[in-house]
């Protein structure tokens, strides 16, 4: 297994990591997080976005993505904000946002794809902060660790 660390900006920063390369020579892969930004949220209504990850390896090779819980857990991920506020958040797997995306324990789930060695996989990710949270204005942010092993 081979893997690298890498550092993305997004409005809900998603940072990318893998685990350190092993004895025999894997396949290289590339992935790339586009921005989770949920922009001006009615603390009235759910607000859901997606974003996706994009994984492209040196030859054809499965891969699995895990995240990270960031500031609060798995069950209620939160961004924080001005003055110490947050907002309850989550990140998911699926369009119907049913399985949130995570390590694989605890009834997280993870991505699983396989790259052919020639053209990027897509990965689609979704997101939704929770209706019905008092919140400043202002701007609010988390950070996620990706995790990628093949």
């Amino acid at each position: 297994m081979r893997a690298r660390r890498h550092l993305l900006p997004l409005s809900l920063l998603l940072l990318l990591a893998a685990p350190p390369p092993a004895a025999r020579a894997a396949p290289e892969c590339d992935v790339q997080v586009s921005f989770v930004d949920f922009g001006r949220v009615d603390g009235k209504r759910r607000s859901q976005v997606s974003g996706e990850v994009m994984v492209l390896c040196d030859r054809p090779t499965r891969f699995v993505l895990s995240l990270s819980e960031g500031h609060g857990s798995y069950g209620e991920r939160r961004m924080r904000g001005p003055d110490g506020t947050a907002l309850r958040y989550n990140i998911y797997v699926d369009p119907a946002r049913r399985r949130v995306w995570g390590d694989g324990a605890g009834g997280t789930a993870r991505l699983v794809g396989r790259n052919d060695g020639r053209r990027p996989t897509i990965v689609p990710v979704y997101g939704e902060v929770a209706r019905g949270q008092p919140a400043r204005s202002g701007h609010y942010s988390d950070q996620l660790l990706v995790s990628v092993e093949r």
